[in-house]
């Protein structure tokens, strides 16, 4: 049983304590033990219960979870209630008593991911992690470094400024947009392997149509001839049970603001720890810290506030349950994809098997622009979605959270249906 946190507010002279009930509800709705995670996904008494932990916007429907999704209230009023504390006097409270708890926070997410707390850095997001990695994994002129069509821009972004500074050779292997099983995507990756590339960036989840890629047996390809491995769990952590053994990357970084559902500014990276002394920081840091993981923290001041809210976004995750939550975005994703084969001509940019997709759904009509359609979706039926772009495909992304019910995806595929059928008149 989870216990309820508390949150000192107060000043020095007079000290008040925050305390947010959130998580007791949480708790409080346990659903019958001898339901499956399969069971409670369909059970919509028991996610309008946890949806009720939550502050929804309720003048639109916000399908884009897959950019930033909803914290519940608990964590959002302890990052407030931090931001009130420091402000009353910030370098004491800061310094003295918040940045030391920095420690609980790594703790609890090496327990998250299964590692050790000496290899986990916490990070403002996954970019920071992803740039960490990348521009400090020592390389010479002509290494390669082999990434995918699917890599989240950023990452891109770095090995080319290593590019121009170190004159590394990047190579871009492409994965099928829609590939028809993990065999697939493991043959695309396994032709940089005459390569012997110095490091392999590869996405987790891919951000453009969700692709699962098969982390652990790239990952086990790679090795065996050296090469160093970079996982971006951005879209995995909270939709996937990944932990440092059952990804096995030398490196994995990931936020904690999309299905953690932690404060928005929060993640995490990991280094496996033979791996420490060996990467640069981004940072300056000195030389007494090349052994330590906090060497790729040194940002100078930062929102400890934000940081610390992600115990309460912990607590939040293990009372629902990774394997609940997991089995609930399979679930919606089934439910809105089952409908949406109905309307004539939508095409799917997605592999639709819960083995190679999860939440992230990629979907276009006909003769009906990207950037048209959502732009209609959000003006006419006040649904939010993004566009996406994933090769010659190019369509709308919807992601479903947890507590998104079926009336709402029906909205949705009510509105897809009237484009077809009506236009966007």
């Amino acid at each position: 049983m989870l216990s309820r946190r508390h949150f000192i507010v107060g000043s020095a002279a007079a000290v008040a304590t925050f305390r947010n009930d959130t998580i007791s509800k949480l708790i409080s709705i346990e659903p019958s033990l001898w339901l499956s995670p399969e069971d409670i996904a369909k059970d919509e008494g028991y996610w309008t219960k946890v949806r009720a932990a939550f502050d929804i916007e309720e003048s639109f429907l916000y399908l884009n979870n897959g950019g930033i999704c909803p914290a519940p209230r608990s964590v959002r009023a302890a990052e407030q209630a931090y931001m009130d504390q420091a402000a009353k006097a910030p370098a004491y409270y800061i310094y003295r008593k918040q940045e030391p708890r920095i420690e609980e926070v790594r703790k609890r997410l090496a327990k998250l991911f299964k590692a050790s707390p000496d290899e986990i850095a916490v990070m403002p997001n996954a970019s920071q992690g992803l740039f960490t990695a990348v521009m400090g994994t020592p390389m010479v002129q002509g290494d390669v470094v082999v990434t995918t069509n699917q890599d989240y821009p950023r990452i891109i972004t770095a090995i080319k400024q290593r590019e121009r500074r170190d004159r590394i050779t990047p190579k871009v292997l492409t994965v099928p947009e829609i590939p028809p099983s993990t065999d697939a995507i493991l043959a695309s990756l396994s032709s940089a392997l005459t390569l012997k590339p110095k490091l392999v960036c590869i996405p987790r989840v891919g951000y453009l149509n969700g692709t699962v890629f098969p982390a652990k047996e790239i990952v086990d390809q790679f090795r065996g001839i050296g090469t160093l491995t970079l996982v971006d769990g951005a879209h995995a952590i909270g939709q996937l049970p990944d932990t440092a053994a059952s990804v096995g990357s030398d490196f994995y970084a990931c936020c904690l603001h999309k299905w953690i559902l932690g404060p928005t500014g929060s993640g995490f990276l990991y280094v496996r720890k033979d791996h420490i002394p060996n990467i640069w920081p981004l940072n300056p840091a000195d030389e007494s810290l090349d052994k330590d993981i906090r060497k790729f923290e040194q940002f100078g001041t930062r929102n400890s506030g934000i940081l610390l809210a992600v115990l309460e976004a912990l607590d939040a995750h293990e009372a629902i349950g990774q394997e609940r939550k997991s089995a609930r975005l399979v679930y919606l994703r089934k439910y809105l994809s089952d409908a949406l084969k109905k309307i004539p001509g939508l095409e799917f940019g997605s592999a639709l098997s819960p083995e190679l997709g999860r939440a992230l759904l990629a979907v276009r009509l006909p003769n009906i622009q990207a950037g048209t359609l959502a732009t209609w979706l959000m003006s006419k039926h006040k649904i939010f979605v993004t566009t996406t772009k994933v090769g010659s495909f190019e369509g709308i992304r919807i992601t479903p959270q947890i507590f998104t019910s079926l009336p709402e995806l029906d909205r949705f595929i009510g509105a897809m249906t009237s484009a077809v059928k009506d236009g966007l008149g």
